[in-house]
């Protein structure tokens, strides 16, 4: 999932244990029930099965989105998180009653593809890439994308530039014919 170069919204109206974790932590957006719950229970295997670990990047991606004693808190319980602390640590974006959950994430769905489809798949292009780089890299990586992919013209860059002036002006209350 992570190779897809398209937005990929998840919904969770249940539980997401273990590989359904690991499935929705790959999704880029993340709208959640709040009958939702997400359950890591690797560490929960039997010690005669060995046990096994985290294969589809769970530990390293969780980590990532919220932080190191959140995944540890998580990794190593293997307690239930539900919708609402989920939402809190930032695992999804937004949490909504389940009869709405299928309508939210077709809006949202509808918001994306009202916007230029280049830059939606340069933005999550860069912020996918640029996640598991050192800052300095990803920062790089977000100017040489920027460079190469969306060099404004000339035209673009005064048009731009005249549209960021006068919302200056409206702000700090002067009034100018743009």
């Amino acid at each position: 999932m992570d190779c897809c170069k398209k937005p990929i919204i998840g919904t969770i109206n249940g539980w997401a244990i273990t590989a359904g974790c690991e499935l929705a932590l790959a999704c880029d957006i993340l709208i959640a029930s709040t009958n939702a719950k997400f359950m890591d229970t690797h560490a929960k295997a039997q010690p005669w099965t060995g046990g096994f670990l985290p294969s589809w990047r769970l530990s390293q991606k969780l980590s990532r989105l919220v932080g190191l004693n959140r995944a540890r808190h998580a990794h190593l319980t293997s307690m239930p998180i539900d919708s609402q602390l989920a939402e809190k640590w930032g695992l999804v974006s937004q949490v909504v009653p389940p009869i709405e959950l299928m309508q939210t994430a077709n809006a949202i769905a509808e918001t994306i593809l009202k916007n230029n489809e280049n830059m939606v798949l340069n933005r999550k292009a860069v912020v996918n890439d640029g996640a598991n780089m050192p800052l300095g890299e990803a920062l790089r990586l977000e100017k040489y994308i920027a460079g190469r992919r969306q060099a404004p013209s000339k035209l673009q860059f005064r048009l731009i530039h005249s549209r960021f002036i006068c919302s200056i002006v409206v702000v700090v209350g002067y009034k100018l014919d743009c």
